[in-house]
């Protein structure tokens, strides 16, 4: 404190690292329970507190994280299961205000976003469409009927949902969601929109169907994987049209994903910003 008290003029930023867990016990379990992802809320609080009463003239930086420290869980940080912890991650930290989240890491140990070949893995990914979706500006998510113990409570519950502005590609006033049911049934989502919305999803499954720890990852129904150039392939979404979006969108247990809706004419997003 006294250090950040006498340097705070010469300094931006404020880092600090982050893991939920030891890579070397951690289990499957443990990236399903809301327990573990909502560490991170009391973390970040601390952290804020700090910058605001000390270094009110910087911001907050996540400067490395992934989901297990020790270089992570050898089998789990590098699979489909890992993007729960991930996801809820990017989410926590806008709404709480971190300006940056750094990811450990890009290539080698078990929380790569690459393996060894320079394929891409489920994070990578899931780190792709959150960077073509996902806008900078953060709105607040809240569910009007849910049952006990399933919706959204910050840092808690077993139905995770963030919200934001969506990128510029899409229609001035757009807003993405982008969700995580840890609930042990489907999640069934209805909408109160205006006339004209249009949703478009990006559900991500894992790759081998009911294996959290695949390495490859489902968008859709389809596996994602390099073209035969090594080249990104196309990532469509799955149109919903208003009257779906009214009545119940399902999304099945143990699964995260993306929805933008356009034609929601959001206030907040009207700037394109």
């Amino acid at each position: 404190m006294r250090f950040l008290q006498t340097a705070s003029q010469s300094m931006s930023k404020i880092t600090f690292h982050h893991y939920y867990m030891n890579g070397r016990t951690a289990t499957v379990d443990d990236f399903t329970n809301p327990k573990t992802l909502g560490g991170l809320a009391k973390q970040i609080q601390q952290m804020v507190d700090v910058q605001q009463q000390w270094a009110p003239g910087t911001s907050v930086w996540i400067g490395e994280t992934a989901s297990a420290y020790g270089g992570g869980a050898k089998g789990i940080s590098n699979s489909y299961v890992d993007g729960i912890t991930w996801l809820d991650k990017l989410g926590m930290s806008s709404k709480m205000g971190v300006e940056m989240v750094i990811r450990q890491t890009f290539l080698e140990s078990n929380y790569a976003l690459i393996d060894t070949n320079f394929d891409p893995l489920p994070d990578y990914w899931l780190t792709l469409l959150y960077k073509r979706l996902v806008g900078n500006k953060v709105l607040n998510a809240t569910a009007s009927k849910c049952r006990k113990g399933q919706c959204f409570a910050f840092g808690k519950g077993s139905v995770r949902i963030y919200a934001h502005c969506a990128k510029e590609k899409f229609k001035r006033g757009s807003v993405v969601l982008y969700f995580i049911n840890l609930w042990p049934r489907r999640l069934h989502l209805s909408f109160h929109l205006p006339e004209n919305s249009i949703g478009y999803m990006y559900l991500l499954k894992p790759g081998e169907s009911g294996n959290l720890t695949s390495t490859s990852v489902r968008l859709n129904g389809k596996v994602l994987r390099l073209t035969s150039s090594n080249s990104i392939p196309p990532l469509p979404p799955k149109r919903i049209e208003q009257s779906k979006l009214r009545r119940a969108l399902s999304v099945p247990s143990l699964t995260f994903g993306f929805l933008v809706l356009e034609g929601v004419n959001a206030r907040a997003c009207m700037d394109g910003k």
